[in-house]
């Protein structure tokens, strides 16, 4: 009997031990996807908008506006075609009633254009005390993460929250004292657990490290993250700038054809 409770202690020890690894694990996954989606990814994002941003909402602009055009020219032909005379107020409202949603779209695509330049790339610390940052971080999550510990609770989420708002802030002072809070309220301790416990624990860890691990993979691979090759390269991004200065001008010679096939039937027309 003495014999099998020490090796059933022994196997515990064992288990609990694996617990600690894979916990460890996967708080470093949390710590890397925290990383990628609150730091990496949004300089990413304002990096492009900040480069892209402005050409590409010219080339949105100018295009609506080819197309809104086109659809005034249809509506002219119609009222002249039916021998009514032009009532060109009522075609610009029609035109503008029926552009409803891309002006608003035009409109959102303004606004956070001049957020993006207001607020300019955030400023990255350097490497070593990012390495600071994500181990200080690492260690709070151990204490108050879900998926890190048992009891988790109203208390552990507000705590948490406040923690990753830290993070994203580059605020270790705050990340220090939420997991001196942690410790000392006893909020991180875990009940002992029997063999049969450990062993669906550690199923259940090896199962969310797979799931964020593919989540990483989507990251990645997905925009902004898969565009830091092409933004880091000089020449591609002047080379696709380029591109897109010459779809604007393509789109403003559309127009102007268009604007002269509007004023001839205006001029011809008896309004």
């Amino acid at each position: 009997m003495k014999c099998d409770y020490m090796n059933e202690n022994t196997r515990i020890l064992t288990l609990e031990n694996e617990v600690k690894i894979l916990k460890g694990k996967l708080a470093e996954k949390i710590v890397l996807m925290d990383h990628l989606q609150l730091h990496i990814c949004p300089n990413l994002d304002t990096d492009y908008i900040l480069k892209f941003g402005s050409l590409k909402y010219k080339i949105e602009t100018n295009k609506i506006e080819c197309e809104k055009i086109k659809m005034k020219i249809g509506l002219m032909e119609k009222q002249l075609n039916r021998k009514s005379r032009l009532n060109l107020f009522e075609i610009d409202e029609q035109v503008e009633n029926e552009f409803r949603k891309q002006n608003e779209y035009l409109k959102e695509l303004s606004a956070k254009l001049t957020v993006t330049k207001n607020h300019g790339l955030k400023e990255e610390l350097k490497r070593e005390d990012f390495k600071k940052l994500n181990h200080i971080y690492k260690e709070t999550l151990l204490l108050l993460h879900p998926d890190l510990v048992d009891n988790f609770d109203y208390t552990m989420e507000n705590y948490l929250l406040n923690a990753i708002e830290a993070y994203e802030n580059y605020d270790f002072k705050t990340i220090k004292s939420i997991k001196v809070m942690t410790i000392n309220s006893n909020l991180s301790k875990s009940k002992e657990k029997n063999i049969k416990e450990l062993l669906d624990l550690i199923n259940l860890l090896k199962i969310r490290i797979k799931l964020i691990n593919k989540d990483l993979i989507k990251i990645k691979d997905s925009y902004p993250f898969n565009q830091t090759d092409f933004l880091n390269d000089e020449e591609k991004v002047n080379e696709y700038k380029n591109r897109l200065d010459e779809e604007k001008n393509n789109y403003i010679e559309e127009y102007n054809h268009y604007e002269n096939i509007e004023d001839k039937i205006i001029n011809n027309a008896y309004i």
